[in-house]
């Protein structure tokens, strides 16, 4: 039944093993504005639930973003996270980032590299007021950046340089967890004596 469900996804997110990632609304009847979507912690556990044995190039798409969601969790504990899509699925960004003030970055996942360009450009064309960065997280060689038509640039990132470009910010667990590190509890500092 649909309170079976709905009580079992809410253990789980209590769990944290679940989290659910809103729809960014921009207001658009052409736009999905409403509904999360379910990712999982453990990308074995989304293999295991639809029988993947041996993923599939999509399957491996579907993977990575639950890879991607719980990195960025990660490095930006306290930042909410979004999607948007379009109601007809051709234009997407996997996650949005809300920072404060009209910031919004904008995150593509792809396993093996795509141009998305146009995902991005469509998100920019909902939002155009929006400050913000273009990331596109890939597993595949790197490539150069891509420069949209309004003069933005799209970073191709793999995981590891997402998480420097991230420490900068704010919100980053680096700096939440700053005012800690005096106390050693990280391993890298000792407490001063006086």
């Amino acid at each position: 039944t649909n309170y079976a469900t709905k009580t079992r996804l809410e253990m789980l997110e209590a769990c944290q093993v679940v989290v659910r990632v809103p729809a960014l609304s921009s207001g658009s009847s052409a736009d999905i504005s409403s509904g999360a979507k379910a990712y999982v912690f453990n990308p074995g556990l989304v293999r295991l639930a639809n029988n993947w044995a041996e993923p599939t190039a999509e399957a491996y798409e579907t993977l990575w973003r639950h890879v991607v969601l719980w990195h960025l969790r990660a490095f930006l504990p306290n930042v909410p996270i979004r999607y948007w899509e379009r109601k007809d699925r051709r234009r997407r960004i996997d996650f949005v980032l809300q920072m404060p003030g009209n910031a919004y970055h904008a995150v593509r996942c792809c396993w093996n590299w795509a141009d998305v360009s146009g995902d991005f450009t469509a998100f920019g064309e909902r939002f155009p007021g929006r400050q913000g960065l273009n990331f596109v997280v890939t597993n595949a060689e790197k490539k150069t950046g891509i420069m949209l038509r309004n003069r933005q640039r799209v970073m191709l990132l793999d995981l590891v340089e997402l998480e420097r470009v991230f420490d900068a910010f704010p919100g980053s667990a680096k700096n939440v967890l700053a005012p800690v590190e005096p106390y050693g509890l990280f391993g890298s500092s000792r407490r001063k004596r006086g």
